[in-house]
């Protein structure tokens, strides 16, 4: 396989981003709960996310109990309802009706449902649910078979999520916004965890399948980039030996891992306080195509001393503090860039040298005796 049809097909592989809930990484143990609880917010029709009754609308057509009729102020939602020593994750009751949720995200079904059917019962309501909600489709003979035993149903989030987001247009005008973004966040969440033994199996596939021909992309970019920090690197040395000889031959070279800096930071007695550092910046056709001059301060703290005088000097220069790098300032005081012409291509070094000579100049002369 060719390099641009590697690309494309990796490309056009599904990717997972992540959600909010995602980034919080809730311990597997607790994410359990976390979302029995979110699921006990929004199935309280008070509360104020003002869905009102979208969840329980949504989980009676999955339950193929549309006809069933409430009153919002009856509805009770109790998390972890006691049941004979152990706690049922959901239970939630109307007038009539009880419906008991055992959670499961990424547990198996060791659950005693026949204390939890008994807890249900005890409500004495005359249409009593019990339902196994998980990620996962359940599969297993056994659990299939102790969930059947004790009048329970297994249902997806996928198949609640359906009725819900079927439904979720007549409510969405009307509810918090706030509480809007969070639950299609929990959504994603939950649908995330679903897909992603396929996503992780489309790419682990991927890999596998073209490993020889990733290998040979790695080393051969791997080989472009030494290439051109190598010309870099060859040139900044010339560049150094000039500068040096022309103001102070302290200039050093300092290898970012990226790119290489030429770096001067003996204005003050302070090693680091202030200074001045350049680069290439390759274009896409020349890996000496810019080049770039800075002066820069090693810590905020220092730039605040030299600030005033440095940008009466340079008033409308490019300005970073802190930004790119924690504590560090950067100002661009002058951008080279290469002629595009049939007999030249690069910057020359003297032209270099002069502008470099220039900003050291005026640089010691603002700094002064500090």
């Amino acid at each position: 396989m060719d390099i641009n049809s590697l690309l494309k097909e990796f490309q056009a592989l599904p990717k997972k981003k992540k959600t909010f809930l995602e980034i919080c990484k809730y311990p597997a143990s607790r994410f359990e709960e976390v979302c029995s609880r979110i699921l006990c917010f929004y199935f309280s029709p008070k509360e104020e996310h003002g869905f009102q009754d979208l969840f329980l609308r949504s989980l009676f057509e999955l339950l193929k109990a549309e006809d069933i009729n409430f009153y919002e102020d009856e509805i009770q939602v109790i998390p972890e309802d006691y049941a004979e020593g152990k706690r049922l994750d959901i239970v939630i009751t109307g007038s009539d009706f009880v419906i008991g949720i055992e959670n499961k995200i990424t547990a198996s079904l060791y659950n005693p449902l026949d204390k939890y059917k008994a807890r249900t019962d005890a409500y004495g309501k005359e249409w009593p649910f019990n339902l196994v909600l998980s990620v996962y489709e359940i599969t297993k003979a056994e659990e299939l078979k102790k969930i059947a035993d004790n009048d329970f149903k297994a249902f997806t989030y996928a198949d609640f999520f359906f009725y819900l987001k079927k439904n979720l247009g007549d409510y969405s005008a009307d509810c918090n916004q706030r509480y809007l973004t969070h639950l299609l966040d929990f959504i994603k969440t939950i649908e995330n965890m679903s897909t992603n033994d396929s996503v992780d199996r489309k790419i682990s596939n991927f890999f596998f399948e073209n490993s020889n021909e990733i290998d040979e992309l790695i080393s051969q970019y791997e080989a472009y980039k030494k290439s051109r920090l190598d010309l870099q690197h060859e040139n900044l040395r010339k560049i150094k030996k000039q500068i040096g000889a022309q103001t102070d031959p302290k200039w050093f070279i300092h290898d970012g891992k990226t790119a290489f800096y030429l770096v001067y930071n003996k204005f003050t007695a302070k090693k680091y306080e202030i200074g001045i550092e350049s680069l290439y910046k390759e274009t896409k056709e020349n890996p000496l195509g810019e080049y770039l001059i800075q002066i820069t301060t090693w810590d905020l703290e220092n730039w605040k001393t030299f600030e005033e005088r440095i940008l009466e000097k340079y008033p409308n220069c490019p300005l970073d503090e802190g930004t790119t790098h924690k504590n560090r300032v950067y100002l661009d005081v002058e951008k080279l860039i290469a002629p595009e012409t049939e007999t030249e291509t690069e910057i020359s070094i003297d032209t270099i040298v002069s502008r470099l000579k220039f900003h050291f100049e005026n640089l010691k002369a603002i700094v002064g005796g500090e």
